[in-house]
C-alpha cells in the first residue's frame, strides 16, 4: 500500500483558502462600512467598538430626552407667562380699587367681577396646563425632575410649600384701602442711618 501526496498542491490549496477568506472579510467590511464585524477581526477592537456603540446610543437618547424636557419647559413657560399676566392685572385692579377719590360702588363691583373672572381663568390654566398627560402647575410635579444625561439620574426632591385648597381662595374687595402716611420726629441723615435707625410701620392707624 502506498500513500502518495502532493505537498505543492496542498500548499497551494491552503493559500487559496486563506486568500478566499481574506477576500470574503474584505467584501464584508466594504459592504458594511465597518472595520470590525466579528470577534475574528480583533477581539480587543470589538470590545472597544461595542463600548463606543453603547455610549453613542446613550448620548443619542440623552439628546432625545433633552428635546422632550425642553418641550415640557416651554409648555410650562407659556402657562406661567399667562399666569404672570393675570397676576399683574390683579395687582392693577387692586390699585385701581384703592383710588378712593373717584371710585364708587358700581366701579368696585366691576373690579370685583373682573377679579373673579381672572381667578377663574387662573384656576383653569393651572388645571389644564399639561404635557404628555401630566399636569404641570397643580403641584403634582413638585417631587419630579427631568434627567437627560447619560450618567445622570434624578434621585429625589421634597416640597415644603403647603398645597392650596382645591376650592381656591376667595378674594373680595369690600372697601377702598386707607391712604398711607409717613410720620417721623427725626429726619433721616447719613449720620443717624450709620448709627442705626428704628422704623416702625403701622397700617390702618
Amino acid at each position: 500500500m502506498r500513500i502518495r501526496s502532493n505537498a505543492t498542491s496542498l500548499n497551494t490549496l491552503r493559500h487559496s483558502d486563506n486568500n478566499l477568506k481574506n477576500v470574503r472579510s474584505s467584501i464584508q467590511k466594504l459592504s458594511s462600512g465597518t472595520k470590525i464585524n466579528s470577534a475574528a477581526d480583533g477581539p480587543a477592537s470589538l470590545i472597544a467598538s461595542e463600548r463606543l456603540r453603547g455610549q453613542i446610543a446613550g448620548l443619542r437618547q440623552a439628546y432625545s430626552n433633552n428635546e422632550n424636557a425642553i418641550a415640557m419647559f416651554q409648555t410650562a413657560e407659556g402657562a406661567l407667562s399667562e399666569t404672570s399676566n393675570i397676576l399683574i392685572r390683579l395687582k392693577q385692579l387692586s390699585v385701581h380699587a384703592a383710588n378712593e377719590a373717584v371710585n364708587d360702588d358700581s366701579m368696585l363691583a366691576a373690579d370685583q367681577h373682573e377679579v373673579e373672572n381672572l381667578l377663574s381663568t387662573l384656576d383653569r390654566i393651572v388645571k389644564t396646563a399639561e404635557f404628555n398627560g401630566r399636569i404641570l402647575l397643580d403641584g403634582s410635579m413638585g417631587a419630579n425632575g427631568a434627567s437627560v444625561g447619560n450618567n445622570i439620574r434624578f434621585v429625589n426632591a421634597e416640597t415644603w410649600t403647603e398645597a392650596s385648597p382645591m376650592e381656591g381662595y376667595a378674594v373680595d374687595i369690600t372697601q377702598v384701602a386707607t391712604q398711607p402716611h409717613i410720620r417721623g420726629s427725626v429726619p433721616l441723615t447719613v449720620q443717624n442711618i450709620g448709627e442705626g435707625v428704628k422704623i416702625l410701620l403701622s397700617e390702618g392707624g
